[in-house]
């Protein structure tokens, strides 16, 4: 992102820019609903004078909690930008606060496309930061803290190497988010396929046809019918279990696809379901399906790319992401 910087304010000069928090507009979302379905409740119930005072009781509570919600604040802590330093809350409406110089930013993006459905990320070497535009009490305050920050940067020792740097962080990680997940999208189609077949012949999921189908069994596998290693992953018993598995292997799927790419999330992928399958071998299992031990796999990899002796520039791509998802 290039941001053009037109005459921003002194840097000795501090500034505190309030966001607005969202919790009494959803409060009062909540509230209009729930007066909604009280209402019409009331209105269509012929036994309404019947339980008049249960009525009454409820309508006192929703005074009450409509008092209430009005004294929730509209503003939430503010952005501070200081001399050397600046304050940024964890997140919209958090009374917790990174604090940290200008020189330890280490990007800081707008993101989401035009208008109110912008928001800025900014990384942090603690965590990953996001407000949204509708945050801001007007465009020209969303403005200034974007031209604040580059130019209180730009004026530091070592600035514009600093926002060549930035920039460039912000082309990887746009570049990684553009990437679109074909290969987690291909086996989670593969797999729901299977379960939809599953659903019209295996109605019972019957042990005997499960096997038949392709399921993990330690007895059978170590006679020689290895294709179960990964047969096995596709198969699901119950709709509960294909949907967990499904949500966390696309989550995960997506981190490990955009990061390492698809040839290296196929090797990762292969290796976990292959791993986990021969572990419940092993483990003595009369059966077992499920593609849970591929799901453990992406995510120990995930764990191992944040926690472990990894460059910051993947370690920050994966908190990227999952800035992305969360939004």
């Amino acid at each position: 992102m290039t941001v053009t910087i037109i005459n921003p304010l002194s840097k000795k000069q501090d500034i505190d820019i309030v966001l607005r928090s969202p919790f009494r507009t959803r409060a009062l979302r909540l509230y209009l609903i729930a007066i909604t379905i009280f209402l019409y409740r009331s209105i269509n119930d012929p036994a309404f004078l019947a339980h008049l005072h249960w009525d009454l009781f409820v309508a006192a509570m929703l005074i009450l909690v409509g008092f209430l919600i009005t004294r929730i604040p509209i503003f939430g802590p503010p952005i501070q930008l200081r001399e050397e330093r600046l304050r940024l809350p964890y997140k919209v409406g958090s009374s917790k606060y990174c604090d940290l110089s200008y020189s330890e930013l280490r990007s800081f993006e707008v993101r989401g496309g035009r208008g109110a459905n912008q928001f800025i990320v900014i990384d942090t070497p603690s965590r990953t930061i996001a407000y949204p535009r509708s945050a801001f009490p007007s465009p020209v305050l969303w403005q200034v803290f974007i031209q604040e920050v580059f130019g209180r940067i730009a004026e530091l020792d070592g600035g514009g190497a600093q926002l060549v740097e930035m920039q460039q962080r912000a082309r990887r990680s746009i570049a990684v988010l553009s990437r679109r997940p074909v290969v987690t999208m291909l086996l989670l189609a593969v797999t729901t396929i299977i379960f939809l077949l599953e659903l019209l012949y295996l109605p019972e999921n019957d042990p005997i046809q499960l096997a038949g189908w392709g399921a993990n069994s330690s007895t059978l596998v170590l006679e020689g019918e290895w294709y179960r290693l990964v047969s096995s992953g596709f198969l699901h018993v119950g709709f509960l279990h294909f949907a967990l598995n499904f949500v966390a292997f696309f989550s995960l799927g997506y981190l490990i696809e955009a990061m390492f790419g698809a040839a290296r999330f196929l090797i990762i992928f292969t290796f976990s379901l292959l791993a986990a399958s021969y572990a419940s071998v092993l483990s003595g299992h009369a059966l077992s399906v499920g593609i849970s031990g591929a799901v453990f796999g992406l995510f120990a990899g995930v764990v191992i790319v944040l926690f472990g002796e990894s460059s910051g520039v993947v370690v920050g791509i994966v908190e990227d992401v999952v800035v992305v998802i969360v939004e």
